[in-house]
């Protein structure tokens, strides 16, 4: 496994495929399924290099585990577009918002799917520790052994 693997969502295959099939005036339903082949590209990659999610320590109850692994949402996507030169940064500004109103609309959650519907992804290893007080699929940042944005509170 190369460094920095465990932590790393877009491959260049991945790159590839969304170069090759991003159009800006596809529909939403077409962008979702665009995702949902990515994220499977992705699962792919990670399953046949044997990648694993990096290993990291709960900071309330110091539970060693592996933190979820890394999933591709719509609005990774959006900000992939931008991140590779597909789109610019204007185009994607406007995406991101009719994302938001469309995924509020519609009831999904940020994959996509109608809110509630199964993902048939494994949870959160620490999300069985009740005395950890941890909500369900919050990932905590591996390196600060905190939860990504509580350093901005």
């Amino acid at each position: 496994m190369a460094s920095g693997d465990a932590e790393r969502t877009w491959f260049p295959e991945m790159i590839a495929i969304l170069q090759r099939e991003w159009n800006s005036s596809m529909p939403w339903e077409e962008l979702i399924a665009l995702r949902d082949r990515l994220d499977a590209v992705l699962q792919a990659i990670r399953s046949e290099r044997n990648i694993l999610p990096s290993v990291m320590r709960c900071p309330r109850c110091n539970a060693v585990g592996r933190s979820a692994p890394p999933r591709v949402s719509v609005r990774a996507l959006l900000l992939a577009l931008e991140r590779f030169r597909i789109a610019p940064k204007s185009e994607v500004k406007v995406l991101e918002k009719a994302w938001k109103q469309y995924s509020k609309r519609n009831s999904l959650n940020l994959y996509g799917k109608t809110i509630g519907e199964q993902e048939g992804h494994p949870p959160d290893v620490l999300d069985h520790l009740p005395a950890c007080g941890r909500r369900p699929n919050r990932r905590l940042h591996p390196a600060a052994g905190k939860r990504a944005g509580d350093a901005a509170r």
